[in-house]
């Protein structure tokens, strides 16, 4: 999470000797031309497991801080949330060049950005693998889907600025595959990514303002505190994906940006298309005539189309209804490791 609180107030001291130090000018009064230097000091925080980020404004009064659940080394599994804040607030502290004090940051900090994440375990129903393409099925023209981690889906709403995103994928595999990262690998030092084994890693990043106000939905006005966000019993995990998954989609209101079908095609795929237009001949054969003359799109449809609806048919997963069910209601649970972490958390 990245979290902004009073310098003064929230900090106990800090060394000049650790810090990478950047001098701004900006304009006090725009009208006489009047202008301040202030500096503004970054740490470098390579060495720390899961500090991202510390800045600090000495003219603003202002600490900006950024973490993960790495922080918390071997309980990265607990994530952050309200059982552990002190506990990652407190690993800040590592850092030589600064002392927080973690208490008063709990009361005081707002939050700028931060991750709602849980780990679904998924062994007693299907394979993590099984669970995320049995989730790509589900098809939404309002909303785009991307490749996230090997295997993983992304799920972002179609948007010029789109502040919040839905990822889905297995935590253990990326966690190996990732392991010669720096933070990676010093995670793996003091943690076993077996932990993972079977569960399914659902994060929403939000990445703005006004879409962690929306999800979190903290009912308070202004700026959103860290501790009341840690006290919600909501599930913004789950209000993203029903929105995903109930959405009627707006047809055809994506295929303008692709200049031919093939493009399209190599972006989506056959069995994201289908799923979208729900197995419907006659839409399909529509999107299709967007790019090629009626004959021409019947061949497609012939050559191409039918006979991959007719495997997904035969293929779709029997426990889908039962796959996504279960995930709903392990989103659902705020007890079920609802977490707030950070937004760069295995990058």
């Amino acid at each position: 999470m990245k979290l902004k609180c009073s310098l003064g107030f929230c900090v106990n001291s800090f060394n000049k000797n650790h810090i990478t130090v950047k001098k701004h000018q900006e304009f006090s009064n725009i009208a006489e031309g009047i202008q301040e230097e202030y500096t503004e000091y970054k740490l470098n925080c390579d060495s720390i497991l899961g500090l991202n980020l510390v800045k600090i404004d000495e003219n603003k009064d202002d600490l900006q801080i950024e973490f993960s659940g790495k922080i918390l080394g071997a309980d990265y599994w607990k994530l952050n949330q309200a059982n552990t804040i002190m506990q990652a607030l407190s690993g800040i502290n590592q850092h030589p060049a600064i002392e927080i004090n973690p208490e008063k940051i709990l009361e005081n900090a707002i939050i700028l950005h931060a991750d709602v994440t849980q780990d679904i375990p998924m062994d007693e129903i299907c394979e993590v693998k099984e669970a995320i393409d049995t989730i790509k099925l589900i098809g939404n023209r309002k909303y785009m889907t991307e490749r996230y981690e090997g295997e993983g889906i992304a799920i972002r709403k179609i948007l010029k600025q789109c502040g919040a995103r839905l990822i889905l994928y297995d935590k253990q595999k990326e966690l190996f595959e990732t392991a010669n990262k720096s933070k990676n690998r010093m995670l793996m030092e003091v943690f076993d990514p077996n932990v993972y084994a079977g569960k399914l890693r659902v994060e929403l990043n939000l990445k703005n303002f006004k879409f962690t106000r929306r999800y979190l939905e903290t009912n308070k006005k202004g700026s959103i505190f860290l501790k009341n966000a840690l006290l919600a019993k909501t599930s913004p995990a789950l209000r993203y994906f029903e929105e995903w998954e109930n959405a009627v989609p707006d047809l055809f209101n994506e295929i303008k940006e692709y200049k031919t079908f093939n493009e399209y095609k190599l972006r989506k795929g056959w069995e994201m298309i289908i799923t979208s237009l729900e197995f419907d001949e006659l839409r399909i054969r529509e999107m299709l005539m967007y790019w090629y003359s009626k004959s021409n799109a019947n061949y497609i449809m012939r050559k191409q189309a039918k006979p991959i609806m007719q495997e997904m048919r035969k293929s779709r997963n029997p426990h889908y209804s039962k796959i996504i069910e279960h995930i709903k209601k392990f989103l659902k649970n705020p007890e079920a490791q609802q977490r707030v972490k950070s937004l760069h958390d295995a990058k």
